[in-house]
């Protein structure tokens, strides 16, 4: 699987909040960082996934350009939470060698 796939599948299981998927593309050191979570360790990031999805209903995550350099991916997304306006998204991933998740840092648009 390429870096680009690998990516689709992290942004379908986490659209789909299926926390088992999520679990198996997490290196066991990655970290999460956005506008309100700052999570460091496998357990930890698992946690802050599960605390968004429990705290909403409908969640839909729109691709709007992947684009990967190295063993970094960068998406722009519009997410829809419930019936609330898209939300932007840009998110950054950093993979390890064996396409693990090492890092994800999101940055929230307008």
């Amino acid at each position: 699987m390429n870096l680009e796939e690998t990516a689709r599948t992290y942004f379908s299981a986490f659209e789909n909040k299926d926390i088992d998927a999520l679990a198996e593309m997490f290196h066991d050191s990655v970290s999460l960082k956005d506008w309100n979570i700052c999570a460091s360790g496998k357990e930890s990031v698992l946690e802050a996934n599960t605390n968004i999805f429990e705290s909403v209903g409908g969640l839909s995550v729109r691709i709007q350009n992947l684009y990967v350099c190295g063993l970094t991916a960068i998406a722009e997304l519009l997410i829809f939470v419930d019936d609330a306006d898209a939300l932007p998204v840009v998110d950054i991933i950093k993979f390890n060698t064996v396409e693990k998740i090492e890092s994800i840092v999101a940055y929230r648009g307008n």
